[in-house]
C-alpha cells in the first residue's frame, strides 16, 4: 500500500512538473543541461558523464546534482514543491516522453536502451542523440580553442558594439550568447559583455578605490562557462609608433578561476598586433586594492585600440582609475611574444578558429574615456 501511494505521489508530480520540463531545462546552462541529458535522458554513469563533458567523475556528480537544485527551485517557483531524488526518478521513468522538443537538434537525449517502439518520433529523437555526442565534442574543442586562444589572441573578450545594441549572432557567437548584462545605467564609454544568467557587470557607488564609483563584474552563476567583461575601444592616431602603458586599479573576493585587466592593439582587417591579458599573472582568490601594468607596443600600421577588464568563473572583481600613458623603450613589455601573435592571427587566417565567439568591434571612442566611473 505505501508502494502505491508512493507512485500516486510520483505520478502526481510527474503531471504537476511535465508542462513546465521544457522551459525549466531550456533555463540551464549549456553545460547543466547537457549533464541531465546524459544521466537521464542517456542514462550515463557519472564517469562517462565526467569523460563526455570533460571533468573529473565527482565533478560531473556536483554538476548533476546542482542542476537537478537548479530544476527543483525553477518549478518551486511555479507552485510545485518537490525533491531532487523525486525529480530525478521522474526524468528517469519518463525520460522518453519528457524528451524536450528543442532537444531534437541541438543538445538532445533519449533512453534509447530502455526499450521505447521504434515510432517516427522516437527515429527522431534517436538521431538527436547523435548530434548530442557530435555537438559535446565540437563545444569541448571549441572551449579548448578559446582558452588556449586566450593566451594568444585574446579575440573572445571583444564583443559587439552595445552602442548600437549590434550583436554577433553566426558561428560561435550564438554558442556563447553574448549579450548585455548591465545592472543599472551603461556608464558612459564602456561596453559590457557577459551572459545575463552568468554574470551581473554594474557601477558600484559603495566601492572604489578613488573618487565615487568603480566597475564590477560579479557572477551570478556558481560555474559561469564564459567570461563576463567590461571594454572598450579607441582610435589609436595619437599613440601610434609609441609604447604604452595601461594601468589599473583591481579589487577581487573568491575568485575560483581568475581575472584580468587586458589591452590590445589591432591592424588592418583586425590582425592582432600587440596583446596582453596578463596570462601569467592571473588575478586570483581575495585581493586588496591593487595596481596592474600592462606595457605594449602600439606599431604604426595599428588601428585600434581595445582594452578592459575581465572575470572568468566564480567571485567578484572591481576595475578603477585606469590611466594609459606613452613609456620609454627601455621599459619592457608584458604581452605575448611575436611568435604566439603570428600563430593566433595565423590560426584566424586559416579558419582554425571558426568558434573564436565574437569579433572586434570598430572603435567607439576616439580616446579613451571615463577611466575612473564617475561619468554616468
Amino acid at each position: 500500500m505505501q508502494s502505491t501511494l508512493e507512485e500516486t505521489a510520483t505520478e502526481k508530480t510527474w503531471h504537476e512538473i511535465a508542462p513546465f520540463l521544457d522551459e525549466a531545462l531550456g533555463k540551464l546552462g549549456a553545460t547543466d543541461r547537457d549533464a541531465i541529458v546524459l544521466r537521464y535522458f542517456q542514462n550515463k554513469s557519472l564517469q562517462e558523464i565526467g569523460a563526455a563533458l570533460g571533468i573529473e567523475e565527482r565533478a560531473a556528480q556536483k554538476r548533476v546534482a546542482r542542476a537537478l537544485e537548479k530544476m527543483q527551485h525553477f518549478f518551486q517557483r511555479r507552485g510545485v514543491t518537490s525533491t531532487t531524488a523525486v525529480i530525478a526518478g521522474i526524468l528517469t521513468a519518463h525520460s522518453v516522453e519528457a524528451a524536450p522538443a528543442f532537444l531534437e537538434t541541438s543538445v538532445t537525449a533519449v533512453a534509447v536502451a530502455k526499450g521505447a517502439s521504434a515510432s517516427v518520433a522516437t527515429t527522431a529523437l534517436v538521431k538527436g542523440v547523435l548530434n548530442t555526442m557530435l555537438w559535446t565534442q565540437i563545444k569541448i574543442i571549441a572551449i579548448a580553442v578559446v582558452l588556449s586562444l586566450v593566451a594568444v589572441a585574446g579575440g573572445f573578450v571583444l564583443g559587439g558594439n552595445s552602442n548600437t545594441g549590434a550583436t554577433n549572432t553566426t558561428g560561435a557567437a550564438a554558442l556563447t550568447n553574448a549579450a548585455s548584462a548591465v545592472t543599472g545605467n551603461r556608464p558612459f564609454g564602456w561596453q559590457a559583455k557577459a551572459r545575463t544568467n552568468e554574470y551581473d557587470l554594474f557601477i558600484d557607488h559603495k566601492v572604489f578605490h578613488g573618487g565615487h564609483a568603480s566597475a564590477s563584474i560579479r557572477s551570478v552563476d556558481e560555474e559561469p562557462e564564459i567570461i563576463g567583461n567590461w571594454m572598450q575601444t579607441f582610435k589609436c592616431d595619437a599613440w601610434r609608433g609609441k609604447r604604452v602603458r595601461m594601468s589599473g586599479f583591481a579589487k577581487t573576493v573568491n575568485v575560483d578561476r581568475f581575472a584580468s585587466f587586458w589591452f590590445r592593439v589591432d591592424g588592418p582587417d583586425y590582425i592582432v598586433l600587440s596583446f596582453d591579458n596578463m596570462n601569467d599573472r592571473k588575478i586570483k582568490g581575495t585581493t586588496g586594492w591593487t595596481k596592474y601594468d600592462l606595457v605594449i607596443d602600439v606599431p604604426d600600421q595599428s588601428e585600434q585600440i581595445a582594452f578592459g577588464c575581465f572575470l572568468y568563473g566564480a567571485g567578484q572583481i572591481w576595475m578603477d582609475d585606469v590611466k594609459f600613458e606613452i613609456v620609454e623603450k627601455s621599459v619592457l613589455t608584458t604581452g605575448v611574444s611575436q611568435e604566439e601573435l603570428d600563430k593566433g592571427n595565423a590560426d584566424a587566417a586559416s579558419g582554425k578558429i571558426m568558434a573564436f565567439p565574437l569579433p572586434p568591434v570598430w572603435p567607439t571612442n576616439s580616446v579613451p574615456a571615463n577611466l575612473d566611473f564617475e561619468q554616468d
